[in-house]
């Protein structure tokens, strides 16, 4: 045995021991830290200063045998949408459930025999019957020792040392604002539209059929046609956004374009226009540059949506009381993966700043700062996650006895639940 594989084998006992009995400086067992996203799992160790993988929810729809082992075929698909039925409890379990197997025994298979607490990012808006599921898992499935709940705002604000501000999280499924003071999240004043990350990829691949072109390896080119439409797969509009799209400045009514011929529009723009290379069909989708430029433009069309972000964060301020909106103006902090497209935070810095003075705040209107965070806005709850389960903190913590005797999850609608009398 050589030197170096003596090295490499002793350095992998050692990750191996530290993996197994890590604690925290205050001699706490670390916790493992989750972050539910409809489209995204983002899961690791407190103390850990990023996730260990951001892990994709997919839907298999193919499975089928080859020589070299099999063959899968799947698709990015939200894990739960915003309106859930009884009937999508059983595929929410099953999928959860089949998430949670990678994580522990793949992606985690050195922790799995050291149960350990789980704290959980919590969406404050996830329906009940969908949070006591994720329960249902890890206490049945995993028998996880306890969860602890956390508002995934509250953990972001955490994660750039703030106790006060106004969290605004742009997902996937929805847009929220929630303003937070001394650590209290002040629920009353939340203020969400169903209109996110979703919605921008719904609009961009109807922005690309109908507005863009096909090129050829043997360089003939051909507009897009909607037999084409199958080739956008949900994760290359994913992969689209996320590396070809920004967000533009408000634009000027001289800059949008009606064709009325065929009732469209489109916007006058400086940007250049991309193709977006897909080798495996040996051809390039070549998309204007207004159309990477105005594909987000969804967020922030009132008229459109009938709310905006600026809107909610005007219907927030003025719910909440007057000594705090400014201490609230002046730490804005944006998270979500959405609000990670270039050029979104400056956006939405112009539009609070118009709105505020349009709705009688002219003094808060000069006071706007969006805070500058060392993450990344998508990852900011879980990081918050792994700073607060380094501590003593147990927050809505629910025992695996605790469940076995109710089976029920505390609720920010009703914190006692797990402390009712029995009449």
């Amino acid at each position: 045995m050589s030197d170096i594989s003596v090295k490499e084998l002793l350095h992998q006992t050692t990750l191996n021991q530290l993996n197994n009995k890590r604690t925290t400086a205050y001699g706490i067992d670390q916790k493992i830290i989750l972050d539910i996203g409809s489209l995204y799992i983002k899961f690791g160790l407190s103390g850990e200063a990023s996730p260990r993988l951001c892990l994709p929810n997919r839907l298999y729809k193919n499975i089928e045998k080859c020589p070299e082992g099999v063959i899968v075929e799947g698709d990015l698909e939200p894990l739960y949408q915003l309106k859930v039925s009884p009937y999508d409890i059983p595929e929410f379990y099953q999928r959860f459930k089949e998430q949670v197997k990678l994580i522990f025994y793949r992606y985690m298979m050195s922790d799995y025999k050291h149960k350990r607490k789980v704290l959980i990012s919590e969406n404050l808006l996830l329906p009940l019957s969908l949070k006591t599921t994720i329960a249902a898992v890890l206490f049945e499935y995993m028998s996880v020792p306890s969860i602890i709940f956390a508002p995934s705002q509250l953990l972001a604000l955490t994660s750039v040392g703030s106790k006060t501000g106004l969290v605004i999280d742009c997902g996937y499924l929805e847009t929220t604002v929630l303003p937070i003071s001394d650590y209290r999240c002040l629920l009353h004043s939340m203020k969400t539209m169903p209109c996110a990350g979703q919605d921008i990829s719904k609009n961009l691949k109807e922005l690309i059929i109908k507005n863009s072109s096909i090129s050829l390896e043997d360089g003939r080119v051909f507009p897009f046609s909607k037999e084409m439409e199958y080739i956008l797969t949900n994760y290359v509009i994913e992969d689209i956004k996320a590396s070809v799209c920004f967000v533009g400045q408000k634009p000027d009514p001289t800059e949008i374009i009606i064709n009325k011929e065929n009732n469209t529009f489109s916007y006058r723009s400086s940007a250049s226009e991309i193709g977006y290379p897909m080798e495996e069909r040996r051809l390039k989708v070549n998309i204007p540059g207004w159309v990477r430029e105005r594909a987000a433009e969804i967020l922030f069309d009132q008229e459109r949506n009938e709310a905006s972000i600026a809107s909610l964060v005007i219907d927030s301020l003025q719910s909440v009381p007057t000594d705090l909106r400014t201490s609230l103006i002046e730490n804005v902090l944006l998270i979500g993966g959405t609000s990670m497209l270039p050029g979104f935070s400056l956006r939405v810095s112009q539009e609070l700043k118009e709105h505020l003075k349009e709705n009688g705040f002219i003094n808060l209107s000069d006071k706007v700062k969006i805070v500058r965070s060392k993450f990344p806005a998508n990852t900011a709850s879980w990081i918050g996650g792994s700073i607060l389960g380094s501590l003593k903190y147990e927050g809505q913590e629910i025992t695996l006895e605790q469940w076995n005797e109710t089976h029920k999850v505390p609720d920010w609608s009703n914190y006692s639940i797990l402390n009712e009398e029995e009449e």
